[in-house]
């Protein structure tokens, strides 16, 4: 199945959110074709290796377990191929598209894609991202998800700690031993100044270039606070061109428990550290600015 009547659906964040939770919408309709994966991190790792290369490795892993597990129950043929896929399109990147066009129907009319630190790439990274697409698909579209900066950054942070502690406790450590391990994660004073969770935040840079990069009509902006409803579902399909489904709004994908405490030292802080994104976003978005943003 070829792509040159197919719109490439790329979603470029943000993290933490809802983009799993809108990849796994889409991803039931049966005009919409995807990778194995929901997040290639192909883009991301070719232009800035220095932060996302490490996705390389994983990918890497994924190929050695299949190849172990080939003749067993746990086999997973397609995880094996798309694994490879997406190691050899670092060397040849019209296989980049091939990772969808396997997957195509007669139904399939998308191709989807979500890596959310995509929002990390600059105007230039993206006009060579939107270029190779469309020299085999017929349209692209773009949609970047945005939440009250400091809440993103506040499940970020949840988000690494809970994930540090399973891969910990996943090697058997002693209570004793995690807890002094755990201690030494960084806490979200430190996360807000790391170079690659910061950039991933800051959606005043990420909107400049994504608008530089492409067409108004080629971009959808939606707000994590309004997602989790019909009318922004609608507005979803009506931009991408696919038919609209009821989508199950109790569902959360990868969510993370509690909100920030508005009242602390340490939010007075995060919040002016990130005080040019809440202006540039209440600047660019007057009348859709969820209300609940911290601004």
């Amino acid at each position: 199945m070829t792509s040159e009547d197919k719109t490439f659906i790329l979603g470029v964040g943000a993290q933490k959110c809802g983009t799993s939770w809108l990849f796994s919408y889409l991803n039931r309709n049966p005009a919409i074709a995807s990778s194995t994966y929901k997040e290639l991190h192909f883009f991301d790792a070719i232009y800035n290796p220095k932060w996302f290369g490490n996705f390389n490795d994983g990918f890497a892993r994924d190929i050695t377990e299949e190849l172990q597990r080939q003749g067993t129950d746990e086999f997973n043929a397609d995880r094996l191929r798309d694994a490879s896929l997406r190691i050899n399109a670092l060397y040849d990147r019209d296989l980049y598209l091939t990772l969808f066009e396997r997957n195509a129907t007669r139904a399939t009319t998308h191709f989807l894609e979500i890596t959310p630190t995509y929002s990390t790439l600059s105007e230039d990274q993206l006009r060579e991202v939107r270029s190779l697409i469309l020299s085999r698909c017929q349209k692209i579209k773009v949609i970047f998800l945005m939440r009250d900066p400091a809440e993103r950054l506040y499940s970020l942070h949840k988000h690494r700690t809970r994930a540090g502690t399973k891969r910990l406790e996943k090697v058997g450590l002693s209570s004793k031993f995690l807890a002094r391990k755990m201690a030494g994660t960084p806490d979200i004073l430190d996360l807000m100044k790391e170079p690659a969770a910061a950039a991933r935040g800051r959606y005043d840079q990420s909107i400049t270039a994504l608008q530089a990069a492409f067409p108004e009509e080629e971009l959808h902006f939606e707000f994590y606070e309004n997602l989790f409803s019909t009318d922004a579902i609608r507005s979803v399909c009506q931009f991408l061109n696919v038919d609209f489904v009821s989508p199950d709004l109790d569902q959360r994908v990868n969510a993370s428990p509690d909100s920030l405490d508005a009242s602390t030292e340490t939010f007075e802080q995060v919040r002016e550290h990130l005080d040019p994104v809440y202006r540039f976003c209440a600047d660019r978005f007057p009348d859709t600015l969820p209300k609940s943003w911290m601004v």
